[in-house]
């Protein structure tokens, strides 16, 4: 319990310093969103909405399907190692481990192991497969 609640604290840690920033100004929430600082021309992660508003799914998992989804956007899959994802999120490898397993458990993520040693890949699935009452727009599907 005292993990989820440190990376709870990380997070919140973090929602303060985005909310410092529309307070001074430098993030703009009015009817547009725009982006004055060119750091943010090298991207941005979206979450689909059902992943983020699915109640079965703490905060660090959350966090975590961001971080992949960071990742394979590039190429289509992604294999960060263990380690990158708690240095990124912050936390433990066991924390990451725990929200792997339990985004795979909801189908949101699956794992194809490369061998010892080597980091897995991590594929994310497609949203139906998670929430089968969504209809499924992709090709080929």
């Amino acid at each position: 319990m005292k993990k989820v609640l440190s990376v709870q604290a990380s997070v919140q840690s973090g929602m303060v310093k985005f909310l410092e920033k529309v307070r001074s100004g430098e993030i703009d929430l009015g009817e547009t969103l725009v982006f004055d600082d060119p750091n943010l021309t090298n991207g941005f992660t979206q979450v689909p909405n059902p992943v983020l508003r699915d109640a079965r799914l703490l905060c660090a998992d959350k966090v975590l399907y961001a971080l992949l989804l960071m990742f394979a956007w590039k190429q289509e899959r992604c294999f960060p190692g263990k380690q990158t994802l708690a240095d990124l999120m912050p936390c433990d490898i066991r924390t990451v481990s725990r929200c792997l397993a339990h985004l795979k458990s909801c189908s949101l993520i699956s794992t194809e192991r490369r061998g010892l040693g080597k980091v897995n890949i991590y594929h994310i699935c497609r949203l139906t497969s998670a929430y089968p009452q969504m209809v499924d727009r992709g090709a080929g599907g």
